[in-house]
């Protein structure tokens, strides 16, 4: 679900009500799962909503519902950043594609300037350098 990419915590306890209504359905399952994808909930099992309901509703009183997160803690452009050179840096050292989509969208919806490299871009000397020099 895309519900995932909008970071916002709000959203969850309008998950938690659908989940309710599609109780015992696939619905179900993936509208916990969108809620994992905003803060995810480490569980090794297939989980269901008696069992994350009460995590949740714990969870929006204790963390800020007015920031945004990114697997589980606040976002921020800097450690996403870095986290998007590290992926680069092993892209290029592997000579493959990037394979990451989300971390350069949001750092390009956060900037306003379009990210040199998306997930299809095979990291070379080129890629780099022609990057680079824009």
């Amino acid at each position: 679900m895309a519900v995932c990419r909008t970071l916002s915590l709000q959203a969850i306890p309008y998950l938690l009500s659908l989940a309710q209504i599609w109780e015992g359905t696939r619905l179900e399952e993936r509208l916990i799962d969108a809620c994992s994808g905003l803060y995810p909930l480490y569980t090794d099992q297939e989980s269901i909503l008696a069992e994350v309901e009460p995590f949740y509703r714990e969870l929006m009183g204790k963390v800020s519902i007015e920031d945004y997160y990114y697997e589980g803690i606040p976002a921020f452009a800097g450690d996403l950043t870095k986290e998007l050179m590290q992926g680069a840096a092993q892209a290029k050292l592997e000579q493959r594609e990037l394979r990451m989509s989300i971390i350069p969208s949001l750092l390009s919806i956060w900037s306003g300037v379009e990210c040199p490299v998306e997930y299809t871009s095979l990291l070379d000397d080129d890629t780099v350098f022609s990057s680079m020099s824009k």
